[in-house]
């Protein structure tokens, strides 16, 4: 896997550009992937514990999944998205 490049406007800057093995990619990928789903589940537990109903959490943390998907590829421009938990889930 081919990894550490990045563009810039139209050009592909390959300085950085590193070869590693296709395994350690995918564990790279998976321990990101727990990694934002220990989040996600600590987050839940602590809303769960403060509301105190299972279904408003569901659909409280529901909409703040999809709100934040909508939001990063919308508002990539507003400066205080950044400070969004639901902005950086997508470590990888």
């Amino acid at each position: 896997m081919l990894t550490g490049f990045s563009t810039h406007g139209t050009t592909l800057i390959t300085t950085h550009a590193i070869l590693i093995p296709l395994w350690k990619y995918l564990l790279i990928e998976f321990g990101l992937a727990w990694f934002v789903c220990t989040v996600v589940g600590t987050i839940t537990l602590m809303l769960s514990v403060i509301i105190r109903s299972t279904a408003a959490v569901m659909g409280i943390m529901l909409a703040a999944l999809i709100t934040g998907t909508i939001l990063a590829n919308l508002a990539s421009s507003w400066t205080n998205a950044k400070y969004l938990f639901m902005v950086n889930l997508q470590l990888s």
